[in-house]
């Protein structure tokens, strides 16, 4: 019976849909896409789980024109070795002097700098889905990129919203990501959960003007004395 209530959205869509407006290049990416590749992976935030997968595919499925860059939760530098020794595919880190463009994987040794990296992206891998629950989903969604997470998403609504929407794929294990990944490489199908999640984002945006068009309000309206 409430009517002195206004629900406003969710901020966060504020947030990522700014992130596209600012300067995102990253020389050191632009050095690792190689000019004949087709379709770049980006992995965000990778647990245990998410590493063992994205080996399987890029060991045992992707062709020569994929790349993949891979941001680990964790900065460990031993994990991260073990990481770079269990792929087969050439390797190279982010802080290297040099990266080629021969490289069809690269590491991301350092943070701050992820949500910039999802701008050169074709899909994105969000992990954290094994485990107690995605990461943010929000950022690869505002550059239009259809997203693949694990199966523990449901304290996220936004998760709920794209899958529904088809701009979101959850998987259970590694067949189901070669079957996502394999589907995602249909330019029509691409190409539609691209302009899906991109939508998605900026249909939500507005939650803040609307929370200081409410203070101003309040504001306007407080007695002077």
């Amino acid at each position: 019976g409430f009517t002195n209530v206004q629900v406003c959205g969710d901020t966060r869509f504020d947030r990522v849909g700014e992130i596209t407006k600012m300067d995102n290049r990253l020389e050191k990416i632009e050095n690792f896409i190689n000019p004949t590749s087709d379709f770049t992976l980006i992995a965000g935030s990778t647990w245990q789980k998410d590493t063992e997968i994205l080996i399987d595919y890029i060991n045992n499925h992707a062709t020569d024109s994929e790349q993949f860059i891979i941001a680990p939760h964790t900065m460990d530098a031993v994990k991260l070795a073990q990481f770079k020794e269990l792929i087969t595919k050439n390797v190279s880190y982010y802080t290297d002097d040099k990266i080629s463009n021969k490289s069809q994987v690269l590491i991301i040794d350092t943070i701050g700098i992820l949500n910039k990296i999802y701008s050169y992206g074709t899909v994105a891998y969000v992990g954290g889905g094994f485990g107690a629950g995605i990461h943010n989903i929000l950022e690869p969604a505002t550059f239009g990129l259809p997203i693949i997470i694990g199966k523990n998403y449901q304290k996220f609504q936004e998760a709920k919203d794209l899958i529904a929407l088809k701009a979101c794929f959850s998987i259970s294990d590694k067949k189901e990501f070669v079957t996502c990944m394999q589907q995602l490489k249909i330019p029509s199908f691409l190409s539609k959960s691209s302009k899906t999640a991109r939508e998605y984002i900026f249909k939500n945006i507005g939650g803040t003007y609307c929370i200081l068009g409410y203070i101003k309000k309040i504001i306007v309206t407080l007695p002077l004395n």
